[in-house]
């Protein structure tokens, strides 16, 4: 069986926080799952409100392009919340 052998360099402790994904973060894991909770429900709220302009929400076709919509709103949110819909500005 083959020895153990310790690593250590000089910088080695100093971006040891790089490797934190790697373990519980125990809270921050909690504070993503509430906001993850609390996203869920808005979108449900915003779904009801929009599924009340529906003619028909029996109807499947009136289901599906329902949900299509709510997804590519969610998406879009998340798009400009992560700065990809920003447009480039040239300074001269």
């Amino acid at each position: 069986m083959p020895s153990r052998r310790k690593f250590s360099s000089p910088t080695s402790s100093a971006r040891a926080y790089r490797l934190n994904f790697l373990i519980d973060a125990g809270d921050a894991h909690q504070k993503e799952m509430e906001v993850s909770i609390r996203a869920g429900e808005l979108v449900g709220r915003l779904y009801d409100a929009l599924a009340k302009e529906y003619r028909d929400m029996s109807d499947p076709h009136s289901q599906k392009s329902l949900n299509i919509l709510c997804v590519r709103l969610v998406f879009a949110l998340y798009a400009e919340d992560a700065g990809t819909l920003r447009q480039a500005r040239h300074v001269p």
